[in-house]
């Protein structure tokens, strides 16, 4: 029984290890930090924008409706 449950910590172990070594190499992926802020502003930008563009057209769907 012991192990059983040695053995299931050994796996554990290397299956959180492998696991931060994927995150590592996504975090790596995505660029430097600069550019991850870059992107990260364009797209709340981007996001603005088209939240922006919605609230104009709905604004402009009530005066017709009046």
């Amino acid at each position: 029984m012991k192990t059983e449950i040695s053995a299931a910590g050994s796996a554990s172990a290397e299956i959180d290890k492998e696991l931060e070594i994927a995150r590592a190499k996504n975090d790596m992926s995505k660029g430097s930090t600069t550019d991850q802020a870059r992107a990260e502003l364009a797209e709340k930008a981007a996001a603005s924008s088209a939240g922006d563009r919605l609230r104009a057209k709905l604004a402009m769907g009530t005066t017709e409706q009046k």
